[in-house]
C-alpha cells in the first residue's frame, strides 16, 4: 500500500471515530435535556456513522 494511500486510510478512520463520538454525545445530551423528539434522528444518524466507521475498517 503506497503512504498516500495509507494516510488516507487513517484520516478516514480518525474522521468516523469522530463522528461516532460526536453523534453520541449529541444522543446523550438529548436525552438528559429531555429532547426524546430529537432522540430518534439522532440514534439514526449513530447508526449510520456506526455503519461507516465498520466498513472502513472491514476493508484492510
Amino acid at each position: 500500500m503506497t503512504q498516500t494511500k495509507t494516510l488516507k486510510k487513517l484520516f478516514s478512520r480518525k474522521a468516523c471515530v469522530d463522528r461516532v463520538k460526536r453523534y453520541q454525545g449529541k444522543v446523550r445530551a438529548a436525552v438528559i435535556a429531555g429532547q426524546f423528539n430529537e432522540v430518534e434522528q439522532l440514534l439514526c444518524s449513530l447508526e449510520t456513522a456506526q455503519k461507516q466507521l465498520e466498513a472502513v475498517y472491514a476493508h484492510r
